[in-house]
C-alpha cells in the first residue's frame, strides 16, 4: 500500500520526527482524517519502550485512527494489536501500524469516514411552516418569534453549539425545535433527544406536536416515546407475585386485573392500564433496574423494558423526561462511554424543554437515600415471613439444597436485626425532627439541637455493621452453594438475590457517608419525613450540579439547546446560567435568546394585588386569603385555580372555604392521582383547584376551565429546607447575598411560572390575584412585577379587588 494514500507529508514528517526522539521506541499518535480517509492532523498520546505503547481511549473520536510504529520493521500485528484494532474498530475508529522511518503502512483496520454533515436551511424551513400548517392546523397563526426560535434552534445544530431559548407563553416552542429537529435527523440520519420535565409533557411532544410534525414533512425519521423502567410492568416479578398472592389477599385483585393486562398489552406501560394501581402494589410487579436479570430471565424475550429499547434504538427522534436522561448520562460518565447504548441508545444532540427545572431534576437523580421502609422492602423480597408462612429467596435456596435452617441460622437473625435497627434510627431521628420535614443532618445531631445526637450516629454505626455481617453470611451461603453445586437451583433467583444484597451493600455505603459527612463538603447531608411511607429518609445531594452538566453535558454533546417559558429574571438569563454551571464556560460557543409571549395581556389579563391582606407572618393572614378566596368564588362560579406554597395552609384554606358552602365544586391536591385529577378540573368548569407545589407549572386549562389564579404568598422556598439551606450557606461563604443570590431569583421563576397558568391561547382572558402585600411593600417586590407580563395592574384593598374581579368578568 502506498504510504501517501494514507498520510500527507506533513503528518509523515510529525510521525518520524516523534519517533526519532523518544531513540525510536513505541509511540502512539492519534490521526484526524480528511474526507478520502488520509490522515492530514496526528498527535503523539503516549510513548512506551522498545516493543509496547499505551492505548488511550479518552482521546478518541469516530473516525479516528490509532497509529503506532513497529520499532523492529515487522508490521505484522501482535495479538494484542488485533485486541485493540477490533474493540475499537467496533467504534468506527481505524487502526495503523507504521515502520519508524514513516515508509510503510500496515492498515489493520480502516476508520469510518464520516459523511459530511447537510446544513439545515432556517428560511427554508419556515418557508414550509408557513405554506402547510395553515393546512394542518386550523387556525394557524404565523408567529415571528417562532420563527426566530427555529432560526436560533438551526444554528445550533449547523454550528454545534449551546442555545438558551426563553420563549414565551404562545410562541409555539414544541413546534419551533421539532421541525430543525426533524429536517437534521432526516438529512444526517443521527439522533436527537428531547427531553422534558415530565411524563404528562412527554407525552403531549410525542402524541401531539410530533404528529403535526410528521404530516408537515410527509415522513418521519422515526420517533419513540421512552419512559423509565419503573413505568413498565416485570413479567417475572409478577408472577412470583401472583404465586405468593395468598399471603397479600387484600392486593389479590388488582394483581389478578394485572395479570389479565399482562396477556395483551403491547407496552408494558402502566399508563395504559384501564385503572390506577396502589403503587404497594405496582411496587412489588414494574421493572427494577438493579434486580433485572437481563439475558438471564426467562421471559427476556416478552420483556417490554427491553421491547421499548429495540424500537428506541431504530428512532431518530426519542422524547425522554430529563430523569430518565440524567440516569443514562450518569452511566456514560461512570464508564459506559457515549459512544454505545446505555439505558437509551447513543446521542449527541439535545433538546431540555421546561429546562428551568433542570437543576431540581438533576439533583433528585444523583441523591443517594435509603430508610428503615426501603431496607425493609429488600430484605422481605430475601425473607418474608406472614401469616405463619416462610416465603422468599432465602427459603428457596434451603429447600432446593436440602439444608436446614440450623445450617444457616445467622441470616434470618440478622435480617430481623436490620429491621429492628433501622426503625430504631428512625424512631431516633424522628423524635430529633420534632414537627419539621426535613432537617440538616449537622444540626440534627450537633449539641443542643438533638437530645439524640450520639444515638443517631451510634445507630447508624450499627446499621452499617450489622449489614456488613448479613453480607458476610451470605457470602458464606453462596460458597456452600458453590460446594453443593447448583444443579436444579433457578439461576434467576440467585442473581435477583445478589440484586437485593447488593442494594443492602448501598445503604451501608450511604450509613459510611453519613459518618463522615463532615469530610464530604461537595454534598447535602439531610434527613427527610416521609407522610408516604411513614418513615425518614437519609439523603444525600449535590451542592450543585454545575461539575455533572459539564462532564456529561458541555463536553460531550455536540448541540445542546435549552428552552422554557421561564428562565430569566428581569430579562437576564445569568442567575439559571449560574446554576447550571454555563456561567463563564468558555469551552463552548453559547447563544442566547429571549423571546416575549405574542399574547395581549394587557387587554386579556387583570393583574390585581391586594395590599391590605396581612402580611404572611402576621396573625389573620389565612382567615383573610380564605374569606377574599371565597368572595371571589362566589363571582366567578368556580373557573379557578388558588396556589399555595404549603399543605399546612393548603388544607387550612380548603376546609374554611369549604365551610362557606358557597356551591362550587371544590377539589384539592392529593384527594386522586395528579392528572386524573386535572382531567377532572378541566371537565368541569364549574370547579376550582387548590393546589400547592408541583402544580405551579404543567397546568394546562385553556378556556373557560381556568379564568380566575389566586397566588396566595410569593414561592418563596422555606429557607430552612435542607438543600436550600447548605446552599445558601455556601452562597454566604463566599461572600455573597444568599437571599438576592438565590432565594429570590428562583421564587421570581416560580411566580412567573405560576403566572403562566392562565392565559395559555389567544382567546384566553382572565384574572390573577396576588394575596401577598410585600410585593408592594418591599423594596424586592419590583423585581416580582417587573418580571410578569404586562396586564393592566391594580392595587387596592381587598374589597376594591373583588369589585373589580365582578367588573371584569360583567362588563
Amino acid at each position: 500500500m502506498n504510504i501517501s494514500d494514507k498520510f500527507s507529508s506533513h503528518v509523515r514528517t510529525l510521525i518520524k520526527k516523534a519517533i526519532e526522539e523518544v531513540g525510536g521506541n513505541e509511540v502512539l499518535f492519534i490521526g484526524h482524517i480528511d474526507e478520502s480517509g488520509r490522515v492530514i492532523e496526528a498527535e503523539a498520546v503516549a510513548r512506551g519502550n522498545d516493543w509496547s505503547v499505551p492505548a488511550l481511549s479518552p482521546y478518541l473520536n469516530k473516525s479516528d485512527v490509532i497509529i503506532h510504529n513497529h520499532p523492529s520493521g515487522n508490521l505484522t500485528p501482535s495479538s494484542a494489536d488485533m485486541v485493540v484494532a477490533s474493540t475499537f474498530g467496533n467504534h468506527g475508529i481505524g487502526f495503523f501500524i507504521v515502520d519508524n522511518l514513516v515508509k510503510r503502512v500496515y492498515v489493520v483496520a480502516e476508520p469510518i469516514v464520516l459523511k459530511e454533515k447537510k446544513q439545515l436551511d432556517s428560511f427554508e424551513l419556515t418557508l414550509l411552516v408557513k405554506e402547510k400548517l395553515p393546512l394542518i392546523i386550523e387556525g394557524f397563526e404565523e408567529r415571528d418569534a417562532q420563527f426566530e426560535m427555529l432560526q436560533s434552534v438551526c444554528d445550533s445544530f449547523n454550528e454545534e453549539r449551546i442555545d438558551i431559548i426563553e420563549a414565551g407563553t404562545g410562541v409555539g416552542k414544541s413546534l419551533a425545535y421539532l421541525v430543525p429537529a426533524f429536517d437534521w435527523a432526516l438529512k444526517n440520519d443521527e439522533r436527537v433527544v428531547i427531553s422534558t420535565a415530565t411524563i404528562n409533557l412527554q407525552q403531549q411532544v410525542y402524541e401531539k406536536d410530533i404528529k403535526i410534525v410528521e404530516k408537515l414533512f410527509g415522513e418521519n425519521p422515526g420517533s419513540f416515546l421512552i419512559k423509565g423502567r419503573g413505568n413498565y410492568l416485570c413479567k417475572r416479578r409478577l408472577y412470583e407475585t401472583l404465586e405468593e398472592v395468598s399471603l397479600f389477599e387484600e392486593e389479590s385483585e388488582e394483581l389478578k386485573a394485572i395479570a389479565e393486562w399482562s396477556e395483551t398489552t403491547d407496552t408494558g406501560d402502566r399508563s395504559d392500564l384501564s385503572f390506577y394501581p396502589s403503587e404497594n402494589v405496582w411496587s412489588r410487579v414494574r421493572s427494577e433496574g438493579d434486580i433485572c436479570l437481563g439475558l438471564r430471565c426467562r421471559y427476556h424475550g416478552e420483556c417490554f423494558v427491553f421491547r421499548a429499547r429495540r424500537r428506541a434504538a431504530k428512532a431518530k427522534i426519542l422524547v425522554v423526561n430529563h430523569h430518565l436522561l440524567f440516569s443514562d448520562l450518569s452511566m456514560r460518565v461512570e464508564g459506559a462511554g457515549f459512544e454505545e447504548p446505555a439505558i437509551l441508545p447513543s446521542f449527541n444532540r439535545v433538546i431540555f424543554d421546561e429546562a428551568h427545572s433542570i437543576e431540581k431534576s438533576a439533583s433528585s437523580f444523583f441523591s443517594q437515600r435509603f430508610s428503615s421502609f426501603t431496607i425493609k422492602k429488600y430484605l422481605q423480597r430475601i425473607i418474608m415471613k406472614k401469616k405463619g408462612k416462610n416465603r422468599g429467596i432465602y427459603y428457596y435456596l434451603l429447600s432446593a439444597l436440602n439444608l436446614d435452617v440450623g445450617e444457616m441460622e445467622k441470616i434470618p437473625s440478622l435480617s430481623d436485626e436490620i429491621i429492628e435497627q433501622a426503625l430504631k434510627l428512625d424512631i431516633l431521628t424522628g423524635d430529633s425532627m420534632g414537627e419539621e420535614r426535613g432537617y440538616l443532618f449537622e444540626e440534627l445531631i450537633s449539641e443542643g439541637e438533638s437530645k439524640n445526637g450520639n444515638e443517631i450516629l451510634s445507630s447508624i454505626k450499627q446499621l452499617r455493621t450489622t449489614i456488613l455481617r448479613y453480607l458476610e453470611e451470605w457470602k458464606s451461603f453462596f460458597e456452600r452453594i458453590e460446594e453443593i453445586g447448583i444443579e436444579g437451583i433457578s439461576e434467576e433467583r440467585i442473581y435477583e438475590c445478589k440484586m437485593f444484597l447488593s442494594r443492602l451493600e448501598r445503604v451501608g455505603e450511604i450509613c459510611s457517608s453519613f459518618l463522615e459527612y463532615r469530610k464530604k463538603r461537595e454534598s447535602v447531608f439531610w434527613v427527610e419525613r416521609n407522610t408516604q411511607t411513614n418513615s425518614v429518609y437519609f439523603v444525600i445531594t449535590p451542592i450543585e450540579i454545575s461539575g455533572i452538566m459539564d462532564e456529561a453535558l458541555y463536553k460531550k454533546m455536540k448541540s445542546v439547546i435549552f428552552t422554557s417559558a421561564t428562565l430569566t429574571v428581569g430579562g437576564n438569563f445569568d442567575f439559571w446560567k449560574k446554576r447550571v454551571g454555563l456561567m463563564g464556560l468558555s469551552s463552548r460557543k453559547i447563544n442566547q435568546l429571549l423571546l416575549d409571549s405574542p399574547f395581549n395581556y394587557e387587554k386579556n389579563v387583570l393583574l390585581c394585588i391586594a395590599r391590605d391582606i396581612p402580611s404572611p407572618e402576621e396573625d389573620g393572614y389565612v382567615n383573610a386569603v380564605a374569606d377574599f378566596i371565597s368572595s371571589s368564588l362566589k363571582i366567578t362560579k368556580g373557573h379557578a385555580l388558588v396556589l399555595f406554597t404549603s399543605y399546612r395552609m393548603l388544607n387550612d384554606t380548603y376546609r374554611f372555604v369549604k365551610s362557606r358552602n358557597i356551591n362550587v365544586n371544590l377539589l384539592i391536591q392529593g384527594e386522586e392521582e395528579r392528572a386524573k385529577l386535572l382531567d377532572r378540573f378541566k371537565r368541569d368548569s364549574a370547579s376550582v383547584l387548590f393546589a400547592t407545589d408541583s402544580f405551579w407549572e404543567g397546568v394546562d386549562a385553556p378556556g373557560k376551565a381556568l379564568e380566575l389564579l389566586i397566588i396566595t404568598r410569593l414561592p418563596f422556598r422555606v429557607p430552612t429546607e435542607p438543600v436550600m439551606k447548605a446552599r445558601l450557606k455556601i452562597i454566604k461563604e463566599r461572600g455573597g447575598n444568599p437571599f438576592m443570590e438565590l432565594s429570590l431569583p428562583e421564587a421570581i421563576i416560580k411566580l412567573r411560572q405560576g403566572f403562566g397558568r392562565l392565559i395559555r391561547n389567544q382567546q384566553d382572558r382572565g384574572v390573577v390575584v396576588i394575596l401577598d402585600s410585600r410585593v408592594v411593600t418591599k423594596r424586592y417586590g419590583k423585581l416580582f412585577l417587573d418580571s410578569l407580563p404586562p396586564a393592566h395592574r391594580e392595587i387596592e384593598i381587598g374589597k376594591k379587588i373583588i369589585e373589580k374581579i365582578y367588573s371584569f368578568f360583567n362588563s
